[in-house]
């Protein structure tokens, strides 16, 4: 449920039991400079250029081991498509769905670099605005994108958060 990217040089975290294609995706626009790291809570398949970490990315020391695959370095971006198993019970899925979005939103406040940039899927409903607000007061820059794949009827979105606003991090 939780997948990880960090791109060093392109440092991006990327949440989400999906396809491959992102992290491929990830690794093609990083290059042989940078570094692209997964965390899954299940076992991925390798794929060149990428490393996987397996646990849950809540975990304090995911971070940890996270910084050291990067040498020591923040994360340029974070990404994350979680979304919860869906129960059909459309409040539910929605607090289910807040909760993970600020989940990744605390990981990525622990792991990115000044000016570094966050991405997490959404639904609209209920904590939606709330959450774009907490956003807001890290991120300079704050866009909100329905994906053209995505059903008109659907209410999935994409914030892109850039220009993280650091503050000094407690050690």
């Amino acid at each position: 449920m939780n997948r990880h990217h960090c791109l060093e040089r392109q440092c991006g975290s990327r949440f989400g039991r999906s396809p491959r294609w992102p992290s491929e995706i990830a690794r093609n626009r990083v290059g042989h400079q940078g570094t692209v790291v997964g965390i899954d809570l299940l076992p991925l398949e390798p794929i060149q250029g990428v490393s996987f970490l397996q646990g849950d990315f809540t975990e304090p020391e995911q971070v940890t081991v996270l910084k050291d695959l990067l040498n020591g370095k923040q994360a340029d971006v974070v990404m994350s498509d979680m979304a919860p198993n869906i129960s059909g019970i459309p409040m539910t899925d929605q607090l289910r769905m807040i909760a993970l979005a600020e989940q990744a939103l605390d990981f990525s406040l622990a792991v990115l670099q000044p000016k570094g940039a966050f991405v997490v899927k959404l639904f609209h409903g209920v904590g939606f605005d709330a959450f774009v607000i907490k956003v807001r007061q890290h991120f300079v820059n704050v866009r909100i994108r329905k994906p053209k794949a995505s059903k008109s009827q659907s209410k999935e979105v994409y914030l892109s958060a850039r220009n993280f606003r650091a503050i000094m991090r407690a050690q």
